[in-house]
């Protein structure tokens, strides 16, 4: 995904300084790019020489007075409001406040821009990465967050999912809850495509509306949904709505899907819809024997959901000691990626934890990604048609 191209016109030196060292140190610096003057004559001059270098103008309202020229197509001017509020389109604008945290601020402007580019289109390519394992235990949702961090890292722009029944505390510190303040959320979002559907419409708000910067996936996610009979109600239609509608807005280059362990028409959504799955299996026998069983339940009774979804399923080994687990007994099938048993799993460890504690885990984590590049061919992008 293309960083959004930013530039920002105050005429305090000591609010600009600011604002540059907190994009260089914070989760946005590869997503936002941001030129900066402090006066409006230079201003005016750049954006008459390089109109297409720019997504949009952050500037006080003095920098736009008497000046007649006009931004290319597609690229708004944001007004920088010093009466302590924000809003979107008024009488005067789009618009945020201008004395509010950075992060804040940066969250919002990234939801104006990028709302516009899913209305406009992007001809990029999104891959639905669907994580699932046939017992709970294996280390699921790890996996899913780590694998989102590394994609994160590679400067790409990521959404996770859960569609677990009892959601994970991502960060595990609280600040999630802090960072997702306002936000509609998936049930809201759910709602809202049921709503569109029965009128015939698209739907009113683009995805950005619904979901949060975590700061430590590094990347979006929903708010954590606390009423089981949110997640229990969830029927495939919905969970058919919900990834076309992310899919198309063309606003991400890789969702990941975190699941129930128990198969439901959920998974089986997803492994229909997924470009690539991945099966988390690992050295203890309880797992390993009910992936073996659940794969030979689907071969015996859905042959064709079998065959759509082995063609695109990795089969990761996680927590393992180095014993070297080479193939799926009985079924004969290649386990592509291994990634190791950290002594963070002897306790309660939070992800943060795993995180500082387990460079090799990592290391093996950015090996995955490789793989999971590697294979992006395997299918059609977004798997956007369930098989016959």
């Amino acid at each position: 995904m293309q960083p959004i191209r930013l530039v920002l016109a105050a005429t305090e030196e000591d609010y600009i300084e600011p604002f540059l060292q907190y994009i260089r140190c914070s989760e946005f610096e590869r997503r936002v790019v941001v030129t900066a003057f402090s006066r409006k004559e230079a201003l005016w001059k750049y954006i008459e020489k390089a109109p297409d270098e720019m997504d949009a103008v952050l500037g006080e309202t003095s920098f736009r007075e008497g000046w007649q020229g006009k931004l290319r197509e597609g690229a708004p001017w944001i007004e920088l409001r010093e009466g302590g509020y924000s809003g979107r389109e008024g009488r005067s604008g789009l618009g945020v406040s201008k004395y509010q945290p950075l992060s804040r601020l940066l969250a919002e402007i990234e939801e104006m821009i990028r709302g516009r580019r899913e209305t406009a289109g992007n001809e990029g390519r999104t891959t639905l990465i669907g994580v699932i394992s046939a017992a709970g235990g294996s280390g699921k949702t790890t996996v899913s967050i780590q694998l989102a961090r590394q994609f994160a890292s590679e400067g790409k722009h990521v959404i996770y999912i859960s569609l677990e029944s009892l959601q994970s505390n991502i960060s595990s510190d609280g600040k999630e809850e802090i960072e997702a303040e306002g936000r509609p959320g998936l049930a809201r979002l759910l709602y809202d495509l049921k709503a569109a559907e029965e009128k015939h419409q698209k739907p009113r708000y683009p995805i950005s509306h619904y979901v949060y910067r975590n700061a430590f996936l590094r990347g979006d996610a929903f708010p954590a949904l606390y009423n089981l009979n949110e997640m229990k109600e969830l029927e495939r239609s919905d969970v058919v709505a919900l990834l076309k509608f992310i899919i198309e807005s063309r606003s991400y280059d890789a969702v990941i899907v975190d699941t129930d362990s128990i198969p439901d028409l959920r998974i089986e959504t997803l492994m229909e819809r997924a470009d690539q799955l991945l099966w988390i299996v690992g050295e203890n026998r309880i797992i390993l024997d009910k992936t073996i069983k659940w794969l030979a339940f689907l071969e015996r009774t859905n042959p064709g959901l079998y065959n759509g979804i082995i063609g695109k399923s990795l089969f990761v080994a996680n927590r393992t000691t180095g014993e070297g687990l080479l193939t799926l007994p009985e079924k004969n099938i290649p386990i592509s990626a291994e990634l190791p048993w950290i002594p963070a799993w002897n306790g309660s460890a939070r992800y943060a934890d795993i995180q500082r504690q387990a460079p090799a885990y990592q290391r093996d984590v950015m090996k995955l990604s490789r793989l999971l590049h590697e294979n992006e061919n395997w299918t059609a992008p977004g798997g956007r048609e369930s098989p016959a």
